[in-house]
């Protein structure tokens, strides 16, 4: 390793601030990104100043190169996380929705179509339940009162 570089010479580097604007603008799309570009690049020129003998602007250019690339890098990196967290859309579609309905309705359809007690015992069961629940307490109390012996033989199992 050689001698560490001198510190940078602010006025020197203000000499190109200029020239790595404009430079800045051409590697970013909009002037906000480039003016941060700038400021980001002669920061780093002011904290590590270029070896001796090198040109300044095309050690600073390197730089805002060097700086556009990180930004762009970070923003597709941010997009990526964004995207990979992001909840999809709860909304469905209106065709799910239709398709759905359509469903349901030839499902009651054959459920009326049923004969009894198979309508009732399908309609209180799958669409309620709560009613289901109670006309089977009903009938196995029922049950149990008109013949013991076959409540005897369910309950030995």
């Amino acid at each position: 390793m050689g001698p560490p570089p001198p510190p940078a010479d602010a006025d020197a580097l203000a000499a190109h601030a200029a020239a790595i604007r404009r430079l800045a603008r051409s590697l970013v799309a909009d002037d906000a990104t480039a003016d941060d570009v700038a400021q980001e690049t002669m920061r780093v020129g002011l904290e590590h100043p270029p070896r001796a003998g090198f040109p300044p602007f095309a050690w600073l250019a390197g730089i805002a190169r060097n700086v556009a690339r990180g930004l762009r890098r970070t923003d597709r990196r941010r997009l990526a996380r964004e995207t990979a967290a992001a909840r999809p859309d709860r909304a469905p579609a209106t065709a799910d929705a239709v398709a759905r309905l359509e469903v349901r309705r030839r499902v009651v359809d054959a459920v009326l179509a049923l004969a009894e007690p198979y309508r009732a015992t399908v309609a209180l069961r799958f669409f309620d339940w709560r009613l289901f629940l109670h006309q089977l307490e009903r009938d196995w109390t029922l049950e149990q009162h008109r013949n013991p012996l076959c409540a005897e033989m369910l309950i030995a199992g």
